[in-house]
């Protein structure tokens, strides 16, 4: 929705809109809202496709919440529902109350953590990282805007999969996208193929944000002036400049920041190095097991099942199919609500005996349940008419087909940032 518009959007499907802004894009924005059904509040992103003029982009607008369909790991940002009601296209994820990894640092003495305390966060950061790569999934638009925190301000979630794509084996990417001041150099030549190796060096930038308080290549100017810096920067890595920071921080930090923040991709440290840095693993005293997901207790996949019957007055059995399609509407919505809130509960109380499996430094853990397929007394479910009880006629489930192409590319997509903009070429 346009600023400019009277229109407000205030309900869709079985949500409720709050009107706090949390976040907003060039044709979309983040919404907290409500679900009448569970009372949950959750993280709304509203997309009106009549702002949307490129096709490209029109084309690929369901691909954030395809690839959130294919991962589940306690430190990305979890998906509940997609819905479509007209233009506006809404992805409902969780809703994470600490707000972002960048105001944590500002608020900060000097805006910085120690290397005891960005540990614990760079290391939720690489496993996640690690989960995405697994799943074929690259970010491309890392930064500490995109990471945010509970309300403890221990635990992180990646967010934003607006730029992520799949990369296949050698069917390498070529979209020039992101934000400047976190992409690596290869990004900014024109036809360059790249993988999974740009999101290790935001990663590094990240680390290096962290632990220094400032960001490692940086520009004043805006347009084509502080791109052509940031290029020149980014080409030559850490230097000289970079000293005064860098000797202030233990060796081991000094060596994975540089291994990171390599100019040449085939040089950069690969994830799974990382994970076996000594920074990382406290000299080996902390080894980072990539996280495995664990199935849930039985018991509580009928407790949930149970309550999700009862609240919208469908049979289990139903709700069951919906979940096991992951066909992410109204239904399984309300499940994956329910369940969230159950497993937390579970967390909080440290019930190990729920089926909750924590990642290294995170207490908490959200988990998606494997249920079995299950047939109605009917045969094969109708997902349509089904999802019609739950979510009435005002909208629809907007992720229903698998058959989207997650891979095609242009040569340009852009991710706004504090001072700078990527921009599309003449």
């Amino acid at each position: 929705m346009s600023e400019s518009n009277s229109f407000v959007l205030k309900r869709i499907g079985t949500y409720d809109l709050t009107g706090s802004r949390l976040g907003k894009g060039n044709f979309a924005y983040v919404e907290l809202a409500t679900n009448r059904i569970t009372k949950s509040k959750v993280a709304m992103k509203v997309i009106d496709t009549r702002q949307i003029k490129d096709e490209y982009v029109k084309k690929n607008i369901l691909r954030e919440a395809l690839l959130l369909k294919k991962v589940c790991h306690p430190n990305i940002v979890r998906l509940y529902e997609t819905l479509k009601q007209h233009s506006t296209y809404c992805i409902v994820t969780e809703f994470v109350p600490g707000g972002e990894l960048l105001s944590h640092l500002r608020s900060q003495n000097e805006s910085k953590l120690s290397e005891s305390q960005a540990r614990p966060i760079m290391r939720q950061l690489i496993s996640a990282l690690y989960h995405l790569h697994e799943n074929g999934i690259v970010h491309r638009d890392l930064k500490m805007e995109n990471i945010l925190l509970d309300d403890s301000k221990k635990n992180i979630k990646i967010v934003d999969f607006g730029l992520s794509n799949i990369c296949r084996g050698d069917d390498l990417l070529k979209t020039q996208c992101g934000s400047p001041e976190y992409a690596a150099p290869e990004l900014f030549r024109h036809g360059c193929r790249y993988g999974t190796e740009v999101d290790l060096w935001s990663l590094g930038v990240i680390m290096y944000g962290i632990v220094v308080g400032r960001l490692p290549f940086r520009s004043p100017h805006y347009g084509s002036r502080g791109r052509n810096e940031l290029v020149d920067q980014t080409s030559r890595g850490l230097s000289c400049t970079h000293n005064k920071y860098l000797v202030l921080l233990t060796p081991h930090c000094r060596d994975l920041l540089r291994k990171l923040l390599e100019p040449n991709p085939q040089m950069r440290l690969p994830l799974l190095d990382v994970m076996v840095h000594p920074w990382v693993t406290v000299q080996g005293t902390a080894p980072l097991v990539p996280y495995t997901e664990q199935p849930i207790d039985e018991q509580l996949q009928d407790k949930v099942l149970g309550r999700t019957s009862q609240l919208i007055k469908i049979d289990k059995s139903k709700i069951a199919f919906h979940v096991q399609q992951k066909r992410f509407d109204a239904i399984s919505g309300v499940y994956n609500l329910l369940l969230d809130e159950e497993l937390k509960s579970a967390s909080t109380s440290n019930n190990s005996d729920r089926g909750i499996q924590t990642t290294g430094d995170q207490e908490a853990s959200v988990i998606r349940v494997s249920i079995k397929p299950v047939t109605s007394d009917h045969g094969k479910e109708n997902g349509d008419q089904v999802s019609k009880g739950a979510q009435g006629a005002e909208s629809e489930s907007a992720t229903s087909f698998e058959g989207q192409d997650l891979q095609a590319e242009h040569d340009w997509e852009q991710a706004p940032t504090r001072k700078h903009m990527v921009h599309k070429p003449k």
